[in-house]
């Protein structure tokens, strides 16, 4: 649990960690960018069950990463996701909307000046460069998507799935009457006898 949780894997032998990395489930003992997402969700998802306000709310969530960011150490991959959630964060406690990739370039500019040669990480280019794939490639493949094919021309399509299995669709006909009324007759007549007590 302590290495699942803040990557400490000095009480795990060597033969754990080998059969953990042959089985591909090495990565639950490994913090990275993933379980600072996921804390940052459940903060704010237990402060907003307590009717706490947004800006607190996002200044707690992210003095709560740092924290523990500070608890499980200075992987590149943990610093990257805790300056990305604490400048998303910031903004929305301030109230400041601003394109997706003008954030990425903030936390890229910070990560630059803080250490320089983080610049020739290949982690730091390929966190970075899925990242920018991704919020200028989804939006362009969506669009592509809507012009192609609009979200209620694809619904109504859908339904032509029964044109190429027409054995999909089957009309039952509805059952009798008296089937019906024997049916939950006997379902009232079985739980009334449940609650009815026993006489001995």
């Amino acid at each position: 649990m302590i290495a699942i949780l803040i990557g400490d894997r000095s009480g795990l032998d060597r033969d754990t960690q080998r059969r953990l990395r042959e089985a591909g489930t090495y990565h639950i003992i490994a913090i990275s960018g993933e379980n600072i997402a996921i804390l940052g969700a459940l903060v704010l998802v237990a402060l907003r069950l307590l009717r706490c306000g947004t800006r607190m709310a996002s200044v707690v969530t992210a003095a709560t990463l740092g924290g523990y960011r500070y608890l499980v150490g200075s992987d590149a991959s943990v610093v990257r996701a805790t300056i990305g959630a604490a400048v998303f964060l910031g903004a929305r406690a301030a109230d400041h909307r601003t394109p997706p990739l003008n954030a990425l370039a903030l936390v890229a500019a910070i990560m630059l000046v803080a250490t320089p040669l983080t610049i020739f990480d290949a982690g730091f280019a390929l966190t970075f460069g899925v990242t920018l794939a991704i919020l200028i490639g989804a939006p362009r493949i969506y669009e592509a998507w809507c012009r192609w094919m609009p979200d209620a021309t694809g619904l109504v399509e859908s339904a032509a799935l029964v044109e190429w299995m027409p054995w999909a669709s089957q009309r039952v006909p509805p059952p009798p009457v008296a089937l019906l009324a024997v049916y939950y007759g006997g379902w009232i007549v079985w739980l009334s006898a449940r609650r009815i007590p026993r006489l001995r």
